[in-house]
């Protein structure tokens, strides 16, 4: 047993698409158990889906409907098994490292609303956005007028907020100011 703490800005888990495929996988387990049961009880298919298992009986398994469904399975299968073995981004990150052991951290959403309540107080900001990248924070700012000195304003908003508490991960900062009409 390791006595280092668990690190606050882990990976996220992949339970979403764990849950959604577990709950497509439920759905088709659960037709099958049915046609199967009705076909065992009375000897023939449910009415519902008595064309289709004919279509589907008298299909070839070289027609190109089965090989087209085949591949697109196949796809969605390899695509799934990318998305679960890339690593998520971080919902905490790291903040005011120092020697002390131990580890701080801020939520993302946390991160961004400092950030806009920030970039909020620059004078002729009407509505601001931010969205946190992995490296940046993409601000978007609202004006009735831009007299040019908004932007560079907002961008040393956001730094300030930024270097108070200083992330363990390098940010930049990048403003797109819009004349609010």
């Amino acid at each position: 047993m390791s006595n280092d703490p668990r690190s606050l800005t882990r990976r996220p888990s992949r339970s979403p698409a764990a849950a959604i495929l577990a709950v497509g996988l439920i759905a088709l387990g659960s037709l099958g158990a049915w046609l199967t049961g009705a076909l065992l009880l009375t000897g023939h298919w449910p009415s519902q889906a008595a064309p289709t298992m004919a279509r589907l009986g008298s299909t070839a398994m070289d027609s190109p409907g089965v090989l087209a469904a085949a591949c697109a399975l196949a796809v969605l299968g390899l695509i799934m098994l990318v998305l679960a073995l890339w690593p998520g981004r971080p919902a905490h990150l790291a903040i005011l490292p120092d020697g002390i052991p131990g580890q701080t951290a801020l939520s993302r959403r946390d991160l961004a609303t400092l950030i806009q309540r920030r970039v909020e107080q620059v004078d002729g900001v009407e509505t601001v956005r931010v969205r946190l990248t992995r490296s940046r924070a993409d601000i978007r700012v609202s004006t009735l007028m831009d007299d040019g000195r908004l932007r560079p304003a907002v961008v040393q908003a956001a730094q300030d907020a930024l270097e108070q508490l200083h992330p363990a991960q390098t940010m930049r900062c990048r403003a797109r100011v819009r004349r609010a009409d």
